[in-house]
C-alpha cells in the first residue's frame, strides 16, 4: 500500500432541494500502525449485521465527479430507517449516500489527489 492523500466534497439534498456542500480529507500511511482499516465485502456487511442485497453489491455509480466502480451497502437502524451507502475505491470513498425516510442524499461532487 502507498502513501496517498486526497480530499472530496459531497453535496447535500433533502426532497432534492441542495442544503450545503461539505469537504472531506482522507490521507492513508504506506504501513499500518496498530489496527488495519475496514474493507467493504459482502462477507464483512453480513458479519457487522448489515445488508449486501443480491445483485446491488458491486455498482458502478455516475456522480459529478465521475463515474466509480462502488460496493453497495444498506445499513438497517430499527426504529429509524435504513441508510444505503455506495462507497468507491480500495479507500472505501463515499460517492452516495442516502436515506428515503429522512429523504436526504449525499452525493460526491468533486475529488482531488492521490484517490485510487
Amino acid at each position: 500500500m502507498r502513501h496517498r492523500a486526497y480530499r472530496g466534497r459531497m453535496v447535500y439534498l433533502t426532497d432534492g432541494v441542495e442544503m450545503g456542500r461539505e469537504w472531506f480529507a482522507v490521507t492513508v500511511a504506506e504501513r499500518t500502525v496498530g489496527s488495519t482499516g475496514y474493507q467493504f465485502t459482502a462477507d464483512a456487511a453480513e458479519a457487522q449485521g448489515w445488508t449486501a442485497a443480491a445483485g446491488r453489491f458491486e455498482q458502478r455509480i455516475a456522480s459529478q465527479a465521475g463515474d466509480f466502480d462502488a460496493r453497495h451497502l444498506r445499513i438497517e437502524v430499527p426504529g429509524v430507517d435504513h441508510f444505503d451507502v455506495w462507497a468507491g475505491g480500495e479507500d472505501c470513498v463515499p460517492v452516495r449516500l442516502t436515506s428515503d425516510g429522512l429523504r436526504q442524499t449525499y452525493e460526491l461532487i468533486a475529488i482531488e489527489g492521490d484517490y485510487c
